[in-house]
């Protein structure tokens, strides 16, 4: 079980596939009633060769891929081709049947991984020298990395996720390392994540722009 996670008895929701494309690592897992029943995990490139052999998947857990009733998407923030690409795949899945769909951000599963406990910093890896962050679970935002040490002097806490050195200097500041794929954690607060129209979706992709105040 993840760290902080309580996953209380849950009333069945039927089978669901939960996709997280953003990381180094992507991965998929099978969900049902209370628990998560098998997961894989695999290299990024690998992503689309393996959303092709699903159906294969299910069928070595006894379950079938036409008694799918939902899909729970990671969109992003995170890797831009991964993300194209589950969403490519996930539309085509879709197409003549009749699926739930959810999206929640990586930033917020990381959150969630650690029972949402607060003040805390969630943070990823971008490009160059930026880094992509919340705080306490608030909307995802991108800062260069000395931007983000500012903010959280001001603001100190735990910090979950991706670190860099700068990081582990700051007083009055723990860290802990996150890493993706975080499907129990998605699991576990599945009543917090909304239902989205995949037709209207897209994926979370963000750039460099000037910080923000935090919500």
């Amino acid at each position: 079980m993840v760290k902080g996670v309580f996953l209380c008895k849950m009333k069945d929701k039927g089978l669901w596939l939960i996709i997280d494309p953003t990381g180094p690592f992507s991965g998929f897992s099978i969900a049902e009633k209370d628990s998560i029943i098998a997961s894989k995990v695999f290299q990024s490139n690998l992503l689309f060769e393996n959303l092709l052999k699903i159906d294969d998947f299910l069928s070595c857990l006894n379950r079938d891929l036409e008694k799918i009733k939902g899909i729970i998407l990671v969109n992003g923030p995170g890797s831009i081709m991964g993300l194209r690409i589950a969403f490519s795949w996930i539309k085509g899945f879709s197409q003549g049947r009749k699926l739930k769909f959810k999206t929640v951000s990586s930033l917020d599963v990381i959150y969630f991984s650690n029972g949402s406990k607060k003040p805390c910093w969630t943070i990823m890896n971008s490009i160059r020298n930026d880094m992509f962050y919340s705080f306490n679970g608030g909307n995802p935002n991108v800062a260069n990395k000395s931007d983000l040490v500012k903010k959280i002097k001001q603001k100190p806490g735990l910090c979950i996720g991706d670190h860099f050195d700068e990081i582990l200097t700051l007083k009055n500041v723990h860290f802990e390392k996150i890493m993706l794929p975080q499907f129990e954690a998605i699991w576990g607060y599945f009543d917090s994540i909304k239902e989205n129209d995949l037709s209207k979706s897209e994926p979370l992709i963000m750039y460099s722009f000037p910080i923000k105040n935090i919500q």
